[in-house]
C-alpha cells in the first residue's frame, strides 16, 4: 500500500511538473507572438499615418517607398500567422499524417524548380542530384513538401550571391536518404542546439537581413 501511494505521489509530481512546463511554454509563446506581431503592426500604422498626414508634401517616390515597406510588413505578418496556424494544427492533431506511395525525386524536382525563380534573383544556384531508378517512398505528400520547402527557403535566406543549394537523394538500405546543403554562411556551433526552437533567430549578420518568422524549422521538426 505504501509503495502504491509513493508511486501515485511520484506520478502526481511528474504531472505537476509537466503542467508547469506547458504553462511556461505557453507564456513564452504568447510573449514571442506578441513581440513579433507588434513590430510589423507598429511599422504599418506609422507609415499609413505618415502617408495620410503628409500626403500633400510627399513626393511620388517617397509614397511608393512607404507603400513598399507597408507591403513587406503585411507579407511578414501573413507568413507569421500562416506558420502559427500550421504549428498549432500539428500540435493539436499529431495523427493527421496521411502517407501514400510517392516519387520523391519528382517532388524534389518540382520544389527545386519553384525555388529557382526566387534563387535566380539572388544569383544562387539550386542543384538536384539523384539517380533515375529510386524506388517509391511512403510518406505524406503535403507534409513532406512543407519540410523540403521550409529547409530550402531557409538555405536560400542564408546564402549570398554566387552560393549554391544542393538537394541530393541516395538509396541506402532500401531507404531514400535526403541531403540538403548549401555554401552559405553556415550555422554557428553555439546556435546549433536552438535552431529547431520556436521563434529562435540566430544573431549573425545574415539573420538580421532575413524576414524569418522563427517558426520554419520548428514546423520541420514537428512534422518529422
Amino acid at each position: 500500500l505504501a509503495d502504491t501511494f509513493n508511486s501515485m505521489a511520484d506520478k502526481i509530481e511528474q504531472n505537476i511538473e509537466k503542467l508547469r512546463s506547458v504553462e511556461k511554454l505557453r507564456r513564452e509563446l504568447i510573449a514571442n507572438v506578441s513581440h513579433d506581431l507588434r513590430s510589423p503592426i507598429a511599422s504599418i500604422q506609422g507609415f499609413v499615418d505618415t502617408i495620410l498626414l503628409k500626403k500633400e508634401k510627399l513626393t511620388e517616390e517617397q509614397e511608393v517607398k512607404y507603400l513598399e515597406i507597408i507591403q513587406q510588413n503585411t507579407q511578414n505578418l501573413s507568413s507569421l500567422v500562416n506558420d502559427l496556424f500550421e504549428l498549432s494544427k500539428l500540435e493539436a492533431n499529431p495523427d493527421q499524417v496521411q502517407p501514400e506511395p510517392l516519387q520523391i525525386a519528382e517532388l524534389v524536382q518540382d520544389i527545386a524548380d519553384k525555388f529557382r525563380i526566387i534563387a535566380r534573383d539572388k544569383n544562387i544556384s539550386i542543384n538536384t542530384i539523384f539517380s533515375k531508378n529510386l524506388p517509391m517512398v511512403y510518406a505524406d505528400i503535403r507534409m513532406t513538401d512543407r519540410v523540403f520547402q521550409n529547409i530550402i527557403d531557409n538555405a536560400i535566406k542564408y546564402c549570398d550571391r554566387g552560393d549554391t543549394v544542393t538537394i541530393e537523394l541516395e538509396l541506402q538500405n532500401q531507404e531514400v536518404m535526403v541531403r540538403i546543403k548549401d555554401t552559405g554562411t553556415g550555422i554557428a556551433s553555439e546556435a546549433l542546439p536552438y535552431i529547431f526552437t520556436r521563434f529562435y533567430k540566430s544573431s549573425n549578420n545574415a539573420a538580421t537581413k532575413t524576414n524569418s518568422t522563427g517558426l520554419g524549422l520548428a514546423i520541420v521538426k514537428k512534422i518529422l
